[in-house]
């Protein structure tokens, strides 16, 4: 057989096996891709499995008719998965995970396609080998043999079935579990008993109210009360000594769903197996609840930071638009503040959820609010730019905050306002700035601020006084937090995992 008359079909094949080979390259020759192989020792059983497979795949396309059926399984369960493994590992530093998942089916429409704009070239050279692959023509095989062919095929089968298929099994194992996670927590709620004998230091004739403001995508680096050079967070410069600024409080998550949902869950030291969050807690305390929020809305797929949402006795998601048009600003959000602090309800939780820092940024605040402008020296301009832009909308969140709580300040009673933001945001060290990556401490280390009102300080003096704003946490335990700060408990409730009890606890 003359090689050239299958030249093609050559070419093609192997040009289809690039992600394959890629994975393997990276987990051989550089340890930070180790992570593809999840066990450093299995390079060589992984090597011989991706060697095997990729042939027997390739001789199995030679002997048969049915070219364009081979090609079509290797690119669903090879190609496709390895390449977007490969993307989640550029994006966020981690093979596909829940997160990743959670981040497709979470988007909207507008998202979706901001991101594809944003990845134009990869996809289309992607789409391009995909293309010239299916536009081969059928030629003949190499044997007419039929049971060459059914040694083909046998063959096939088993190294398929024996191969470890990382990049595919996580897909189909992680969007099952992202599935099963929708209908489980679409009937959580159905199924809440609630929480018995909750007590509470705080006696239940003063008013009581909490807000949590949660941002977007702001990394505690770019505020100055944080230590940034340029002054973008002025008002709560002004307010520190009122204010408790945590340094050591990294994200559990690198994108929205998967932070702000862990940030309301609760385990419950009992055995029952319900779903239980923060905003249950607090309405089974007697408690009114309320949230706000100023993201796009996911109505197709209900998402879970929406779900969580819809748990409260009052809620509104505003922004019609979509994360990604010049929608409404975040100071919108404050009538519904307004109103929610004007309610008659003794005793009332707050979360506000802004947009705060979300790309694209200059849809993010006022013309106003545009006060960083671009250096008189600087290496990169679209870095330049991209980095005033983001320290704007930093800037204008301050704003945001200032109003919350100057309207708080004015209510009688305990309160207090806890500002901490989803996940942040490599701004800094990625090329031309690109906000899609968070694969660095930049994309973890996020503002974690709490303001408390001088009744809540006269009648808690020496619970305060045991608050170490060095304390390291992860925001996965933030419902510890809160509960604590509200000076209730429940036997069930490992109130350890507050960072305003985790110095207190260890002395």
């Amino acid at each position: 057989m003359a090689i050239t008359k299958y030249k093609n079909h050559v070419i093609a094949f192997f040009i289809l096996g690039i992600p394959f080979f890629a994975e393997l390259y990276l987990s051989i020759f550089f340890d930070e891709y180790h992570i593809f192989l999840y066990a450093n020792e299995r390079v060589l059983i992984r090597s011989l499995q991706i060697l095997t497979l990729f042939l027997t795949t390739f001789i199995t396309y030679l002997l048969t008719d049915y070219k364009k059926i081979i090609i079509l399984i290797w690119t669903l369960l090879i190609y496709i998965p390895t390449a977007l493994n490969i993307v989640s590992v550029y994006v966020s530093g981690f093979p596909i995970y829940e997160d990743f998942m959670n981040a497709i089916f979470s988007t909207d429409i507008k998202e979706a396609i901001l991101c594809l704009k944003d990845y134009a070239a990869y996809i289309i050279f992607n789409l391009g080998i995909i293309i010239f692959a299916f536009s081969l023509k059928n030629i003949k095989s190499i044997s007419a043999n039929k049971h060459y062919r059914i040694y083909a095929y046998a063959l096939l089968g088993a190294n398929f079935i024996s191969a470890d298929l990382i990049s595919f099994q996580n897909i189909i194992s992680i969007t099952n579990e992202y599935h099963a996670d929708l209908r489980e927590a679409k009937e959580f709620d159905k199924k809440h008993i609630p929480l018995k004998g909750i007590t509470c230091e705080i006696d239940n004739n003063f008013s009581q109210t909490y807000v949590i403001v949660i941002g977007e995508s702001v990394d505690r680096k770019h505020m100055s009360i944080y230590g940034y050079n340029r002054q973008t967070t002025p008002y709560f410069d002004n307010l520190k000594s009122e204010l408790f600024v945590f340094k050591n409080v990294n994200t559990a998550h690198a994108f929205t769903s998967g932070a702000v949902k862990s940030m309301f869950q609760l385990d419950l030291n009992t055995s029952s197996t319900q779903q239980y969050t923060l905003i249950h807690f607090f309405k089974d305390a007697g408690f009114k609840t309320f949230w706000f929020s100023n993201q796009g809305r996911f109505n197709i797929f209900d998402n879970s930071v929406m779900r969580l949402g819809k748990l409260c006795d009052e809620y509104a998601f505003i922004n019609n638009a979509g994360i990604n048009d010049k929608s409404l600003f975040d100071e919108s959000l404050l009538q519904y503040f307004h109103t929610a602090l004007k309610d008659k309800a003794k005793k009332k939780l707050i979360v506000l959820h802004l947009i705060g820092s979300h790309t694209p940024l200059i849809f993010r605040y006022p013309s106003n609010f545009d006060r960083f402008k671009l250096p008189s020296n600087y290496f990169d301009k679209g870095k330049a730019i991209c980095t005033a832009q983001y320290d704007n909308s930093i800037f204008y969140t301050d704003y945001i905050l200032n109003k919350i709580l100057n309207s708080l300040k004015k209510y009688n009673g305990y309160s207090a306002m806890l500002y901490l933001s989803d996940h942040g945001q490599d701004i800094n060290d990625t090329k031309e700035c690109d906000l899609g990556a968070r694969k660095g401490p930049n994309a973890y280390e996020i503002p974690f601020i709490l303001w408390v009102s001088d009744e809540y300080k006269n009648k808690n003096s020496a619970f305060i006084k045991a608050w170490n704003t060095d304390t390291p946490y992860v925001t996965d335990k933030t419902a510890y937090t809160i509960i604590d700060l509200a000076r209730m408990k429940h036997k069930s409730i490992d109130l350890s995992k507050s960072i305003l009890s985790m110095q207190e606890k260890s002395n």
